[in-house]
Formats: structure tokens, C-alpha cells, sequence
């Protein structure tokens, strides 16, 4: 069967300074073939496999972390994600 490539993946950002980071943080790491742009920069495009990166625009409460941290305690995916932390 075909096999994904690094070339296959694209990041979504919700803004340029965030789309420049990840993209520079991911060209440390040798992949500098990821797409990384913003849905502007998307718009009409596609991918195989697309990360979307969010960001809020105050800290989270307590409560809030606590949950998520919780959430992310019991998924699968934990360690992959964990593994593409860029920050």
C-alpha cells in the first residue's frame, strides 16, 4: 500500500507568528517538508493528514487544565502527541 510521507502532513494555524514558530520548530527537526500555513493559506488546498493547532486567548482556569490534562491521561494517542509537543 502507498506509505505517508512527511510531505502528505499539513499544520493549521490560526495566525502568522504561530505558523512561523511551528514551521521553524519542525525545520530543527527535519521536517521542513510539513506544510505549515494559515486556513487562509489552505484555502483550496489538501492534504493527507492535517494538524490543526489552536490557541486561546487567555490562560485556562484550574479546573479547565485539570480536565484536559485528565482527557489526555486516558487517550491513545497520548504518546504520539506527546512525542510532537513543540513547545
Amino acid at each position: 500500500g502507498d506509505r505517508l510521507k512527511v510531505s502528505d502532513v499539513g499544520v493549521v494555524a490560526p495566525y502568522r507568528s504561530q505558523v512561523i514558530r511551528i514551521r521553524n520548530l519542525l525545520r530543527a527537526r527535519n521536517l521542513g517538508a510539513v506544510r505549515v500555513g494559515t486556513v487562509d493559506d489552505y484555502q483550496g488546498q489538501e492534504e493527507k493528514v492535517m494538524f490543526i493547532s489552536t490557541v486561546v486567548s487567555r490562560a485556562p482556569s484550574k479546573h479547565l487544565a485539570a480536565a484536559a490534562k485528565a482527557a489526555a491521561a486516558g487517550s491513545a494517542g497520548e504518546a504520539s502527541v506527546a512525542s510532537l509537543r513543540l513547545g
